[in-house]
């Protein structure tokens, strides 16, 4: 018998299997989101997780006129806009005929000076270093340690994942009696002159929502003020349940505030996160000498960048996002999340983006 041929030609190559395999990795991927969770479920901590905001309406630190504000009337107040446009009206234009100085195709001859008719001297560059140094923040972000943004230059500074994070400033006045706005302070304070003085705000309640917290602050400082409504009465857990869903009116009659924050937490699953190992370092200059710390984080949380905030009230611990790496698909379908974190020191002013406390 007659051997055959021993190589058979091949249409395609070897790995000609594309087709098929994307189709088992579709497949694969909700199982494998499914065993990420599950395994987060063991040995888990629970997080808050605080997203920055890169864009958004500019906060009282960033822009600031010399105008002084008194709220004496039950009228809105003329709260001054992030926006100054008085320059447009202190420039002076003059409208000239252009013919005066030749057409566009060179017919005139005051154009026509020789390149040895000027002298470098006279293009060089004057630059006003005050004029540029007070000018407006093009980027985000700036030196001010603020309370209510956290150098990030936006309102309201951070967004709460999986709950509403609402940041009152001078901005979100609707009413207000005997108070005065102090504008030259970065950012803006507000000042009582009354004892019968209140600011007013106006808020949606979330319809649904798991639990309710508040502050308000004075810069970093959390003050042990509480919200009133418009009868006078203190703003409950029970009234805000009663208005679920609804727009209600409250004041604050703080002595002295900058701004206020409510946040909703959604009736949702808990963040679940996993924290491998924690490495503390010998370092005096510390108070607290936890180094960097690799979190886990599941594919469900959205999106995650750099300067975010993770609180983890469990462990007193209080983390900033200072690197990310995920597992994605060429669909952008996310597989887990891997953050590395640096611990927040107890001097600064991120580590009490947390600390708020529950209405009554």
């Amino acid at each position: 018998m007659k051997q055959g041929i021993k190589t058979i030609k091949r249409r395609h190559a070897r790995n000609f299997v594309q087709d098929s395999s994307q189709k088992r990795l579709d497949e694969v991927v909700p199982a494998y989101n499914a065993q990420v969770l599950n395994a987060l479920s063991v040995d888990y901590v629970t997080i808050f997780y605080y997203n920055i905001l890169k864009i958004g309406t500019n906060c009282t630190c960033e822009k600031h006129d010399d105008n002084i504000a008194d709220i004496t009337s039950n009228t809105s107040p003329n709260v001054s806009s992030q926006s100054d446009n008085n320059w447009k009206e202190s420039q002076e234009y003059e409208i000239v005929d252009a013919s005066s100085y030749g057409s566009m195709f060179g017919d005139n001859n005051s154009f026509n000076d020789t390149e040895d008719d000027f002298d470098d001297e006279d293009f060089t560059p004057e630059i006003n270093v005050e004029k540029f140094a007070s000018s407006d923040t093009i980027f985000a972000g700036n030196n001010i340690n603020c309370g209510i943004c956290y150098r990030s230059g936006f309102l309201p500074g951070y967004s709460l994942q999986r709950g509403t994070r609402i940041v009152l400033t001078t901005f979100d006045i609707v009413n207000a009696k005997g108070y005065h706005i102090d504008s030259s302070e970065q950012p803006y304070v507000i000042n009582r002159l009354t004892d019968v003085g209140y600011i007013e705000y106006t808020i949606s309640v979330p319809k649904y929502y798991k639990k309710a917290v508040f502050s308000i602050r004075n810069n970093h400082t959390v003050t042990r003020d509480v919200f009133f409504d418009i009868n006078n009465n203190v703003v409950t857990q029970a009234y805000l349940s009663n208005n679920a869903g609804k727009k209600i009116s409250i004041r604050v009659k703080a002595d002295q505030f900058t701004h206020a924050v409510i946040e909703f937490h959604y009736d949702a699953d808990d963040i679940r996160a996993n924290i491998p190992n924690i490495n503390k370092t010998l370092d005096y200059t510390l108070l607290e000498t936890i180094g960097n710390l690799q979190v886990i984080l599941p594919m469900t949380i959205g999106n995650v960048s750099a300067g975010d905030h993770i609180a983890i009230p469990t462990r007193n611990l209080y983390l900033k996002v200072v690197d990310i790496e995920s597992s994605t698909t060429s669909t952008n379908r996310k597989l887990e999340w891997r953050a590395t974190c640096r611990v927040l020191q107890p001097q600064e002013s991120l580590r009490k983006l947390f600390f708020n406390k529950p209405f009554i």
